[in-house]
Formats: structure tokens, C-alpha cells, sequence
């Protein structure tokens, strides 16, 4: 009887005195005091009165058990999500998986590596051999002129200039290629209409190999989620009847980072009420987990979960009532199946459970008043029609306020267009952001570069490699072995430490900076940053958006298969958790 007091305390220590609307039940585990006598736990068939007191003591003469049930009907509603819209999209109709809608980057032409820029013109040269036949050798020679291979050897590292000069005036530029076709301009480039059609099949093909982020028209492209300033994607998801119609649902995620797209992602709704409709009706399944007691008195039970030597202290209540169910209530829940598509929302209404004795049972969503689920719901002033945390099924639920504050329409269930098996590639670039007390800034330390090869490298050793060594001893240290102190602008910091100092004009703002580089014997030049994000993207942060354990933002590179068996591809952000606060030994105007 211990675990009953526990839990008395318990709920005594929480507020709520009253004991009475909580009834324990309890599984009484049997232990052998005795280890040499193994008849202590023996089902002895042969003695009726041991077996009824084990009867008794399972609760098997209580005769509280109703009807079992045979056939259960869910009242419920469905609607789907088929737009996407952000603070610079209007919503758009979208059918993609929504992670590729919210996360794929665009793929600048003028970005791409060497790599990329060759396999493009590869490209192109299948599509001119299988469209033009006779005169395709000498249509890619012309090609191979128009758009030469002559990448600048500029911020390359020993690998990339190698591909660089092997290939050089040999195959087409595929980045200066889709750069024309972008922009509308190859009417100066050719009149062939086959070679037009070539070039109209490379672009979609690219498209199709790297999706891009939708748009609104006749603006540029953007990604549209991604906002940089606070290091995170914001969008919603609309359910719209019609074109030019008002959602009837809208669910917001404001600060989405992880990478893992799910219904938690989410956390605001504004829903219209939905209407009804009833599911066929089935036949209910015991439910079932791992290391369930069995129902029969004879049955073995496995060992994978030990439930009975849990340790549970006094204000542990969640592993107290999940003992308790595990225990006593496992084998009282039943499953019945019910179809939710990829993005729809589900209302879940009432259930109709008819049982063995052909009574059928309606369990109710916390409507005090039985209706169900409708536009016509309101809450009035004396809180009759309100649901309370006690009443209503409350799993997987959208919300920022209080339970009692919402609407039976807005809890419902969301199943989000998303994969969970697709397949990342390890980060392409990372810039970790840490804070330094004592130099007073923000760092954003390139730890994963790409190279101009398209392959990730350590942000130090490519840095190395491109800007130079780090301040040498220079010959007057040599020759000055008393070590006179000598007077230093400011001490090194690697150079892939990019600074972010306050904006001194926009209050609560981060601006990227540049550390300049004072090797000797050599003029003050700026270190200019080598990643895509310090390079482009994250100019500007909000300050809040670095807290003091710091963080890690990535891009990464995935591909996964959707349910109608085709392929995406594209790279991605995700921000993640950093590693604590750094110490750059920067110092300014000192003696060395």
C-alpha cells in the first residue's frame, strides 16, 4: 500500500487534498523470501483454496469488468494543409514535401563549384549529342567557345586549382550557361530553336535536380523561411477551400531550427469551426507495449522492462500514474485504425463504442453540453461551454495559451508533410557563434568550409592554405635574444574567427566585421570570410539570436524519396546547440 500513500502525499503536497475522485489500483507482484524453496510462487492446481486466494488477490471477485467492446465508430473531421506562406510570400499552393518547401536554399548559378560547373555542361553536351545528331560535335565546340571553362584561381586552394588548370578551355562552363538562361539572355548566343529547346530541357533539369524556393512573381528569388537577423525559419500553413478564399485553418511556426520537421514544430492556430462526419465502423484491438503484464494467471511475461522495481520518489507523479497504468490499466485501452493523409488535420469529435451486450457507450471531446464540434461552438461568459483540462483529450495539441482558453475546434491532430527518413550529409558548412567576455564580442568561427571543389574542409587549414601563415618570428626576433619588448597594434586571432561587433546605429544588432592581418613584412589587408553563411547570409544578427552557450548553424545537403516516388535534393540550414563561451586572447596596444 505504499505507493497509495506516496501518491496521497503527493497530491496533498501539489494543492489538491481531495483523495476521493482518485481511485489506485494496484498488481500485487509476488517475492520468493526463500531462495532454496521454489514452491513459494507454485500454482498448485491441486489445492482449490490457495488457488482462490490468489484469485482474490488478483481482483478476479470484484465483477467490476463491463462489457467487452466489439465495435467502435469515430465521429470526427478532416481538412488538409495545401498552402505555405511567410512574411514575404503571399500563401502559395504548394504539393512538395513541406521540409523541401521551408528549408531548400536557392542555387545561385554563380555560386556553384568547379565540380557542379563542369557536370552541367556535361550535361548539356548529352542533351545537344541526342537533339541535334549530325551537328553536335560542332555545336558543343561552339559551346566550349561562347562559355569557356576560365574559373579565377583567386581564393582556391592547391586541389582546386589543379582541377582548375586540367580542365581549363576543354569542357563547357555550365554556371555561365544557366546564367544566361535565367536571365532571358541567349537571343544574342544562337537562333537555333533545337538549341534553344537544349538549353529550355538543361534548365529543367537543373530545377528538378536542385528545387528552389518559391517565389513571388515578378520579384527575385528568396528563401522565403530563412530569416538570417534571428537565425531561423518563420512560415505558416493554410488550408484554403479556393483560390483567393480565406484559410480556414493557419498554423504558424515562428522559430523553427532543428531540422526535424513535425507537429512540436508548430505552436500557434487559428482555426474556423469544422463540420462533422463519421468513420466506418471497426473492431477495437487490445493495445499492447513492451513488458506489459499478461492478462492470464498462467502466462509468462517477459523481461524486457522490470516494472516492479522502479524507484518512484514522493513528487514524482508522472512515473507514479505511469506505473499505475502500466500496471493495473494496460490491458483496459483498445486501438481502432482511422486514416489521416499527410498533412490534414483531424477533430476528433466523440466515439461510439458498442460493447458485447450490444450497448453502445459515446465518449464525448469535453463538450459539457454534448454537441458536437462546429462553427456554431462559442464560449460563454459563465464558462459552460469551456473545456477544462480534465475533460478534454489533450495529445499532440497546437497552443500558445492556456488549455481552458481554447475553442473544441482548435485541438485537433496534425499530420505534417514531412519524411522522417531522409538521408543528411554531413555539414557543408559550419559556423559556430560564440561569445568572448573578455574581448566583449561575438565570434563566428568558420569550422566547415567548402572549398572551391564543392568538398567540406576545416575552416582553419583553408584558411591556412589561401591566406598564409600566421604571424612568423620575423628576423629582429631572431637577432634580438634579450628579447626587447616591442610594441603590437593588436595580438592574432586565427583567421577563421570572423568577428560580429555591436551595429552603432541599430541597437540589439550584431554586424559582421573583419579581423586584418598584421603578418610581418607584409601590408594590413583585410581576412575576408571563405563560407557562404559569414560571406552572404548572416551580415546582421539580432543579438538575442546568440545566447550565452552559443550557437552552431549548418548547411547541409539531403535527399529523400516522397510517397510518389520522386527524388529531392537541396541543401538546407539547421541550427543547433553550441558549446559554451570562448576566450580569443584578443588584445589591443600592447608589449610583446
Amino acid at each position: 500500500m505504499s505507493f497509495y500513500f506516496k501518491l496521497k502525499e503527493a497530491f496533498e503536497k501539489k494543492g489538491v487534498p481531495d483523495m476521493q475522485a482518485f481511485i489506485p489500483q494496484f498488481r500485487l507482484e509476488g517475492r520468493a523470501r526463500d531462495a532454496d524453496n521454489d514452491d513459494s510462487l507454485a500454482m498448485r492446481t491441486a489445492d482449490p483454496l490457495w488457488m482462490l486466494g490468489r484469485q482474490w488477490q488478483f481482483g478476479e471477485f470484484e465483477g467490476e469488468d463491463n462489457g467487452s467492446p466489439i465495435g467502435a465508430m469515430a465521429n470526427y473531421y478532416k481538412r488538409k494543409t495545401n498552402y505555405f506562406s511567410t512574411n514575404d510570400v503571399a500563401p502559395t499552393q504548394i504539393e512538395d514535401p513541406l521540409e523541401v518547401v521551408v528549408e531548400a536554399m536557392e542555387v545561385k548559378p554563380e555560386e556553384l563549384d568547379l565540380r557542379t560547373r563542369v557536370k552541367i555542361g556535361e550535361q548539356l553536351e548529352r542533351i545537344v549529342q541526342r537533339k541535334l545528331k549530325a551537328t553536335s560535335i560542332k555545336t558543343i565546340d561552339d559551346l566550349k567557345k561562347k562559355y569557356p571553362f576560365a574559373p579565377t584561381e583567386a581564393k582556391m586552394d592547391d586541389a582546386a586549382k589543379r582541377f582548375s588548370r586540367i580542365l581549363r578551355g576543354k569542357v563547357i562552363d555550365g554556371a555561365e550557361v544557366l546564367k544566361d538562361i535565367k536571365k532571358n539572355n541567349l537571343s544574342g548566343k544562337t537562333t537555333d530553336a533545337t538549341l534553344k529547346s537544349a538549353f529550355q530541357e538543361l534548365e529543367s533539369w537543373f530545377d528538378a535536380l536542385y528545387p528552389q524556393p518559391i517565389k513571388n512573381k515578378p520579384e527575385k528569388v528568396i528563401t522565403p523561411a530563412w530569416d538570417a537577423q534571428h537565425l531561423y525559419h518563420n512560415f505558416s500553413v493554410h488550408a484554403i477551400e479556393s483560390p483567393g478564399a480565406k484559410p480556414t485553418v493557419t498554423l504558424s511556426a515562428p522559430d523553427y531550427q532543428s531540422g526535424e520537421l513535425d507537429w512540436y514544430s508548430f505552436d500557434k492556430a487559428s482555426v474556423l469551426g469544422p463540420g462533422t462526419i463519421k468513420a466506418p465502423e471497426h473492431i477495437p484491438i487490445n493495445l499492447s507495449f513492451a513488458a506489459m503484464p499478461n492478462k492470464r494467471l498462467y502466462a509468462f511475461e517477459n523481461n524486457f522492462v522490470d516494472l516492479g522495481s522502479m524507484d518512484i520518489q514522493d513528487d514524482d507523479l508522472i512515473r507514479m500514474m505511469l506505473l499505475d497504468f502500466s500496471l493495473y490499466s494496460g490491458s483496459d485501452w483498445y486501438t481502432i485504425p482511422m486514416e489521416v493523409g499527410l498533412g490534414e488535420l483531424c477533430w476528433i469529435n466523440s466515439i461510439e463504442v458498442k460493447d458485447v451486450f450490444g450497448v453502445v457507450t459515446e465518449i464525448k471531446n469535453g463538450l459539457k453540453d454534448g454537441r458536437d464540434i462546429g462553427p456554431s461552438i462559442s464560449r460563454d461568459v459563465d464558462g459552460d461551454k469551456r473545456l477544462t483540462g480534465l475533460d478534454v483529450w489533450d495529445v499532440f495539441k497546437i497552443r500558445d495559451q492556456p488549455l481552458t482558453s481554447y475553442q473544441a475546434n482548435e485541438h485537433f491532430l496534425y499530420i505534417v508533410p514531412s519524411n522522417t527518413q531522409r538521408q543528411e550529409s554531413e555539414a557543408m558548412e559550419e559556423i559556430l557563434f560564440l561569445r568572448d567576455e573578455f574581448a566583449n564580442m561575438v565570434w563566428g568561427i568558420e569550422k566547415r568550409v567548402l572549398n572551391q571543389l564543392g568538398k567540406p574542409v576545416d575552416g582553419y587549414d583553408l584558411h591556412l592554405e589561401i591566406n598564409g601563415p600566421f604571424l612568423p618570428v620575423s628576423e629582429a626576433d631572431k637577432a634580438n635574444p634579450a628579447q626587447i619588448p616591442t610594441f603590437r597594434l593588436a595580438s592574432t586571432v586565427p583567421f577563421n574567427w570572423i568577428p560580429y561587433l555591436p551595429a552603432p546605429k541599430e541597437a540589439g544588432y550584431l554586424r559582421r566585421a573583419f579581423m586584418v592581418s598584421n603578418e610581418a613584412n607584409q601590408s594590413l589587408r583585410e581576412i575576408a570570410a571563405l563560407s557562404y553563411l559569414s560571406r552572404e547570409e548572416l551580415l546582421k544578427i539580432r543579438e538575442e539570436a546568440i545566447p550565452q552557450a552559443g550557437v552552431r548553424v549548418q548547411i547541409t545537403k539531403q535527399r529523400m524519396r516522397w510517397t510518389n516516388g520522386k527524388t529531392y535534393v537541396w541543401k538546407g540550414r539547421k541550427v543547433l546547440a553550441g558549446k559554451g563561451e570562448a576566450d580569443s586572447g584578443l588584445r589591443f596596444d600592447y608589449l610583446k
